[in-house]
């Protein structure tokens, strides 16, 4: 509210101690929101989100490491099965092993569970 609006209500006969309890609230209401204009700057500062070659930077190790992850697991999990060995003692390796061709079905129920308990989690948060 300014100060004319509050003058305004002065002339017409309100009382003094409604008016200087009324300015109290605008100039709380208007530090409260200073105050959180300040500290969206420095969160917004702190996470990097204003600078954007450090968003791209980050969204493109990302998906090399998603590519990169992708590729190995596939690797693992099926193309070592159907491909005779191949002489590199690593890849071989990878090849012999059972664990990751079990990983893989047995990872399913876990994932569907901590995908519904995510979900439920966020229905928890926004309706309360």
């Amino acid at each position: 509210m300014d100060t004319a609006r509050i003058f305004r209500k002065m002339s017409q006969g309100t009382s003094r101690d409604a008016i200087s309890e009324r300015v109290r609230q605008v100039r709380e209401k208007q530090r409260l929101e200073e105050r959180n204009r300040i500290l969206a700057r420095v969160v917004l500062k702190r996470q990097g989100a204003g600078d954007p070659a450090m968003r791209a930077t980050c969204g493109l190790a990302l998906i090399v490491f998603s590519a990169l992850c992708l590729l190995m697991s596939t690797y693992a999990i099926a193309i070592s099965k159907i491909i005779p060995k191949t002489g590199v003692w690593f890849l071989d390796l990878v090849a012999d092993d059972v664990y990751y061709c079990l990983l893989v079905p047995l990872i399913i129920i876990p994932s569907v569970l901590v995908v519904y308990l995510n979900w439920l989690g966020m229905k928890f948060y926004r309706h309360n």
